[in-house]
């Protein structure tokens, strides 16, 4: 057995937790996103379904264009929001599609990389992240707040 896959092994019941509960906010914060295409006035059925089979980052775009200009929903709101929702949807990618290890006291992730948004090269790339355990509540409460801004959004929509 390959050495990555058995220090697998190694992850505690805290360590799985914590990649669960993230992998959990991430996928409700994907919900949201198609949830709040859906509260836009006048999306149509095509798009709807377009957003239901989109992905996390198609859902962003969708919404960005859907939203950009409205006067219902404060600008500088909307920036902060769409900010949030890029490192949330990097974080996705590492969380859903990542090899989780833990190695010298830390949870260590290895991903392949499709997309290089840094370069725009499209370059494939193997990415190891470290981090340390304590930082799962601070991204815990920041998806959180995700949840949150979206949420508002949506209910500034219906009352439109």
């Amino acid at each position: 057995m390959n050495s990555e896959i058995k220090s697998l092994r190694r992850l505690n019941e805290g360590q799985y937790s914590s990649i669960g509960r993230t992998v959990s906010l991430l996928t409700a914060i994907e919900y949201e996103l198609f949830r709040t295409i859906s509260a836009v006035a006048g999306v149509t059925e095509k798009e709807t379904t377009k957003a239901a089979r989109g992905t996390f980052d198609q859902r962003k775009t969708m919404l960005r264009e859907k939203l950009t200009g409205s006067t219902r929903i404060n600008s500088n709101s909307l920036n902060t929001l769409f900010s949030k929702l890029d490192v949330a949807s990097e974080l996705r990618s590492q969380f859903a599609h990542g090899l989780w290890a833990a190695e010298d006291g830390q949870l260590v992730c290895k991903f392949i990389k499709r997309h290089n948004r840094v370069d725009a090269t499209n370059q494939i790339a193997l990415q190891t992240i470290q981090m340390p355990s304590e930082k799962f509540e601070l991204i815990h409460r920041n998806l959180e707040y995700i949840l949150i801004e979206l949420d508002v959004i949506q209910k500034q929509l219906g009352e439109s």
